[in-house]
């Protein structure tokens, strides 16, 4: 992970050898490719804060937005550090159906809650989400019983 010159934060995910040399090409780093503290996997895990250092350098000369744009089209496994809302948001999620809009009790009125759905599908349907998710507390007797608590211990532990 690395910051933009705007201070938003980019992480990568770059596991695969030949993901890491498209990164060094990329960045126009290709000495990273002999360099002997980052030949292999491993060897880049123990020498990690030296191409931390390095990368935190490199992100420094564009946004997080830009870096984003840049290694995805150039097929690296990367994505700007998004807060829940702005997440939740993105047109991908859209276009991939993996968004699920909700009336969820308690939000103000007229307004839907949204949460990311499974990012498989079968070859007929799908997991999914039709109803809200329960409220604070609408399963604490059954966990409870689930654990051993009679309902004298019950009534202890949720009284306030």
């Amino acid at each position: 992970m690395g910051k933009g010159i705007n201070g938003r934060q980019i992480s990568l995910g770059v596991v695969q050898q030949s993901q890491f040399e498209e990164l060094a090409r990329e960045l126009g780093c290709e000495r990273w490719l002999t360099d002997e503290r980052f030949l292999t996997p491993d060897l880049r895990r123990r020498n990690s804060q030296a191409l931390r250092a390095e990368l935190s350098e490199i992100f420094r000369q564009a946004t997080a937005q830009e870096w984003e744009a840049r290694l995805s089209a150039a097929g690296i496994p990367c994505g700007m550090v998004r807060g829940v809302g702005e997440a939740i948001s993105l047109p991908a999620l859209e276009e991939r159906n993996l968004r699920i809009d909700l009336d969820i009790p308690g939000l103000p009125e007229g307004s839907r809650g949204a949460i990311v759905n499974a990012g498989f599908m079968f070859s007929k349907d799908g997991p999914g989400v039709n109803e809200p998710p329960p409220k604070l507390g609408a399963h604490t007797a059954e966990v409870l019983s689930s654990l051993g608590f009679d309902e004298q211990e019950q009534r202890e532990i949720t009284a306030p």
